[in-house]
């Protein structure tokens, strides 16, 4: 049984309807009721989704695309966040299969799955981000069209988000024997690229010696190491 992560709950919210809501200096609400005649506030008598009483809270963001500006500076409400329902459109909040995380997050767009990984504060939390990312299809390897290159573009942020979490987790002694594994990987592979060209090289002494070419000094240097 697994419960989404709090940045596909908010987004798939906004994409069903709900708008962020807030004071200027304070924490961003989650709103799926009634607003004032001129769309821009919350009524006196209405709240949020965690009922808290206020003063009058401001429309911030009404589309998905409009967070990243509304919420610069300011943190959720932890209390709307963990209301809202893990599915987009409500239901039981227990996602297994792959199907379950597709019916519950389909509607959500590369855009918002790209910011969705941006907001991932577990290496869990980037996982099903990427889950629910490669309902879009794999991660294009020469992207020639915009979509393509978004959707690249989204895969690689997952990917990079991760590997920040996972670093920021790790013990010193971790970082070290990671920092010792690269090396020692990177040398192998300087080592085996070395002999490659070197084993092309003996072989190109050879056809000139056995076609009766001329041999230089180091053609026979190479052909005695060989």
């Amino acid at each position: 049984m697994t419960t989404s992560t709090p940045a596909l709950r908010i987004l798939a919210a906004v994409a069903a309807g709900a708008v962020l809501v807030g004071r200027p200096r304070g924490v961003v609400h989650v709103h799926a009721g009634a607003l004032t005649r001129s769309g821009r506030a919350v009524p006196a008598a209405v709240r949020p989704y965690c009922g808290v009483r206020t003063r009058r809270l401001r429309v911030l963001a009404t589309t998905t695309g409009d967070v990243t500006t509304a919420i610069a500076g300011h943190r959720f409400c932890r209390t709307c966040v963990t209301l809202l329902p893990a599915r987009l459109g409500g239901g039981s909040g227990v996602l297994v299969t792959r199907d379950d995380w597709a019916e519950a997050y389909g509607d959500l767009t590369v855009a918002d799955l790209h910011l969705a990984a941006s907001w991932a504060r577990t290496v869990d939390e980037t996982y099903q981000v990427m889950t629910v990312l490669r309902q879009h299809g794999p991660k294009p390897i020469r992207p020639t069209t915009d979509d393509g290159r978004a959707l690249a573009a989204a895969y690689d942020a997952v990917i990079a988000r991760r590997r920040k979490l996972t670093s920021a987790a790790m013990t010193d002694d971790e970082r070290a024997a990671v920092r010792e594994a690269r090396e020692v990987e990177l040398f192998n592979r300087q080592h085996a690229e070395k002999q490659r060209r070197k084993n092309v090289a003996i072989e190109k002494a050879q056809q000139r010696a056995l076609s009766g070419g001329y041999v230089t000094p180091g053609d026979r240097e190479l052909l005695n190491s060989a």
